[in-house]
């Protein structure tokens, strides 16, 4: 189909364009800071600012006494105390070898030894629990004997043994 355009029409070689391009070469940015910061984008610094300020606000604590002692810890002086208060009450423990069977009650800072009738594990220990109602709690610890000598398996020497020994 014929062209019937009265208008004159222009048209770009690649001459042309490579002549445009080197024209405009210099007018296009080349670097991020060339350009329009519209959408308030910001810099290293910018960033690195905003973060100082927030850290000069902080309060950041130094010591442990800083802190809010939320989940109960105990300090040195009041470990010690608990410590002690547990030592004192100890230093009146004792053990109770005289009963055969428990008694229907029992004292605070005793420990109630009460014969089992088993060589193996010859005795189980008691303490009293206070309170409303009182109670027996028994201390579930056993002690192994079958590594020590039994006083049947003792011999007394006699002095004429004695004597063999020393002359030996």
């Amino acid at each position: 189909m014929p062209n019937n355009t009265t208008y004159p029409v222009n048209t770009i070689d690649d001459n042309g364009v490579l002549y445009i391009y080197q024209k405009i070469k210099g007018e296009m940015p080349s670097k991020t800071s060339d350009l329009v910061n519209d959408s308030t984008f910001q810099t290293a610094q910018n960033v690195a600012d905003s973060i100082a300020a927030a850290l000069a606000t902080l309060s950041i604590p130094t010591k442990v006494s800083d802190l809010s002692n939320d989940a109960g810890y105990q300090n040195a002086t009041q470990v010690q105390t608990a410590i002690d208060t547990a030592i004192a009450g100890i230093e009146n423990l004792h053990f109770d070898w005289s009963y055969s069977q428990l008694p229907a009650t029992g004292e605070e800072n005793v420990i109630y030894a009460i014969p089992t009738g088993s060589q193996t594990d010859p005795y189980d220990f008691y303490v009293w629990k206070t309170g409303t109602p009182g109670s027996w709690v028994k201390l579930d610890f056993n002690f192994d004997m079958s590594g020590y000598m039994l006083k049947t398996d003792l011999h007394f020497m006699t002095n004429a043994e004695i004597d063999a020994l020393l002359n030996e």
